[in-house]
């Protein structure tokens, strides 16, 4: 369990780095206007999510996608961690639907959700267990 909370902090820690160095806007706000329909609807998580985004989500957090890198960090450490193999393959699922999600609805660019996935990658091969000296 420790190395599944510490992948997901690393990841969200990396992504930030990120967000400081290369602030970026994502497609929702860059291209307003050019997509048909200009806005999704939805019932009660759209209006929730589009009063978030409007007063909550600053600008130019976008790349890399730390909803992807949450998602796939915490399905790559499950996965090379002592859990049941049922338990793996939900948080794997439930990560790719988080990268199709993000950019469907049109809050990251393909290549954010790309980069989010490396950021996990990257997380959990810091993250794995040994001693400094087998680390290099």
């Amino acid at each position: 369990m420790e190395r599944y909370v510490l992948c997901l902090c690393l990841a969200s820690c990396l992504c930030f780095l990120v967000f400081v160095a290369l602030p970026l806007a994502g497609p929702i706000t860059s291209l307003a206007g050019a997509f048909s329909p200009p806005q999704l609807h939805g019932y009660v998580a759209q209006p929730l999510q589009a009063w978030l985004m409007r007063n909550a989500d600053p600008p130019g957090t976008c790349f890399p996608s730390s909803h992807v890198a949450g998602a796939w960090a915490g399905a790559l450490a499950l996965r090379t961690g002592d859990v049941p193999r049922a338990a793996a393959r939900v948080m794997t699922a439930a990560a790719v639907v988080v990268t199709v999600a993000v950019v469907y609805c049109r809050y990251h660019y393909v290549l954010d959700a790309v980069a989010g996935t490396a950021v996990a990658a990257l997380t959990v091969r810091l993250a794995r267990p040994g001693t400094p000296e087998e680390l290099t």
